[in-house]
């Protein structure tokens, strides 16, 4: 049995991490229809009971609608990243060059004006918003869940994903989630391991296949999939997102089809954000008829191959604790155990 991915070409650059709907799901929520953009009610609308926002002074602890300001910086980069010493020299470089908008992050203050949770909405392709965070108080989070839903949407998401830490999820956060018409996926397990530590194996470009024979190969390849999309959206589009995603590598050999014994049986797509080396499989499969072979430890080691030839130097990835193949090949290819996460997804109604 021959199982060969034949040579890649060269890579481009883009600009930020996106998942597609088939690459696996991150999230956001609603604003309810009856409240303005600039509208301050004391009381959450989604479907979750009469809760009501604590009153100081006759007003919320936080403010509808206030978005992150300059001057807030620091504190914000305090509180989302509060174990990386540089984050708020990294976040100031990342706003200054555009990579993140102070208009996307929603923040929460309390009386004396110190911020106490965030959420960010953070495009993740032309029509997904990934929502990160929340960042701080379980119930001034929740709170936020409208507005960053709501910027979502003003960003044109028709998908909207989150997945929160487990010791980010609080009880108040996940009733917001749902109440705005969220969906829980269920748990999730992260994985990070250098890369020059992973397995290779070899594979053909999408250059060398042609763009037709690769969003046919997605398409049978993610046939079945629980976690896929409609199964009339076009896998060209698909694709299309994968390489459209800012920051991120982008050119052909993102993008690659295995063989076996001649007969195309396999899709991968592999992406670095080249400033910091940051790597990830978009998304891998194997078609049906092929599945329980064993291939699918092949599929992934083709991925690490594309991610070390495109400078990936730290490979992130997951997937849903029930998944037990994956795990399997997660731990066979000695990735890390990092951390859990739930998920969360809203799609817009068609």
């Amino acid at each position: 049995m021959l199982l060969a991915f034949p040579k890649c070409g060269n890579n481009q650059l883009s600009r930020e991490r996106a998942l597609h709907p088939l690459a696996r799901r991150t999230l956001v929520a609603l604003r309810p229809a009856s409240a303005s953009k600039h509208s301050q009610p004391d009381r959450l609308e989604g479907g979750f009971g009469d809760v009501r926002a604590p009153v100081w002074s006759r007003r919320p602890c936080y403010a509808r609608g206030v978005e992150l300001r300059a001057d807030d910086l620091a504190a914000y980069a305090r509180l989302a990243a509060p174990d990386r010493p540089d984050a708020v020299d990294r976040m100031r470089g990342e706003f200054e060059r555009g990579e993140r908008r102070f208009a996307d992050v929603f923040v929460a203050r309390a009386l004396g004006g110190e911020l106490t949770a965030a959420l960010r909405a953070a495009p993740a392709g032309p029509a997904t918003v990934v929502l990160a965070g929340p960042f701080g108080d379980d119930d001034a989070a929740a709170r936020l869940v409208p507005e960053a839903l709501a910027r979502a949407r003003e960003l044109g998401a028709r998908l909207v994903r989150i997945r929160p830490r487990a010791a980010q999820l609080g009880p108040r956060f996940r009733a917001a989630l749902l109440g705005h018409g969220f969906r829980e996926l269920g748990e999730r397990i992260e994985f990070k391991t250098p890369v020059a530590e992973l397995p290779l194996d070899d594979g053909r470009t999408l250059a060398e296949v042609g763009g037709d024979a690769a969003a046919e190969m997605l398409a049978r390849a993610a046939a079945g999939d629980p976690r896929g999309d409609d199964e009339n959206d076009d896998p060209r589009a698909a694709i299309a997102e994968f390489l459209g995603a800012p920051a991120l590598t982008h050119g052909p050999d993102c993008v690659q089809v295995g063989y076996l014994d001649g007969r195309p049986v396999a899709f991968v797509c592999a992406q670095v954000q080249p400033t910091d080396g940051w790597a990830r499989i978009t998304y891998m499969g194997v078609v049906p008829e092929e599945r329980g072979r064993g291939l699918g430890a092949w599929v992934h080691r083709r991925g690490f191959r594309i991610l070390r030839d495109q400078g990936g130097q730290l490979y992130h990835g997951g997937t849903a604790a029930a998944n037990a193949p994956m795990l399997r090949l997660f731990r066979a290819h000695k990735c890390r155990e990092t951390e859990r996460m739930f998920e969360f997804e809203w799609v817009a109604a068609r």
